[in-house]
């Protein structure tokens, strides 16, 4: 194909979009005239009392992070099997 005869269809497409856009164009302006006819106002964000609640995803609510509430009796153990563990971990260290 030729170069000028591609360019010609290419401008063509365009012109033709741009006739389709200015059509959607006033017609979204009508229906927005209409809208405001009505009274109905667009404001930011979700309308107060909006039953349509924040969705948390399961991945999103698996990733908050637990706290553990110990009881001083079971930090106290684990303190113990710490030390001791690390006690361990001495010796080993101190035979090789």
């Amino acid at each position: 194909m030729d170069t000028a005869k591609i360019a010609k269809e290419l401008r063509s497409a365009i012109d033709e979009l741009k006739d389709e856009r200015s059509v959607i164009e006033n017609k979204i302006g009508a229906m927005e005239q209409a809208l405001r006819e009505l009274g109905v106002k667009r404001g930011p964000g979700r309308p107060r009392g909006s039953s349509n609640k924040t969705v948390v995803s399961k991945r999103s609510a698996a990733k908050k992070k637990v706290s553990r509430n110990w009881s001083p009796e079971a930090r106290r153990a684990a303190a113990e099997r710490m030390r001791k563990y690390w006690a361990d971990r001495k010796k080993a260290t101190k035979k090789a």
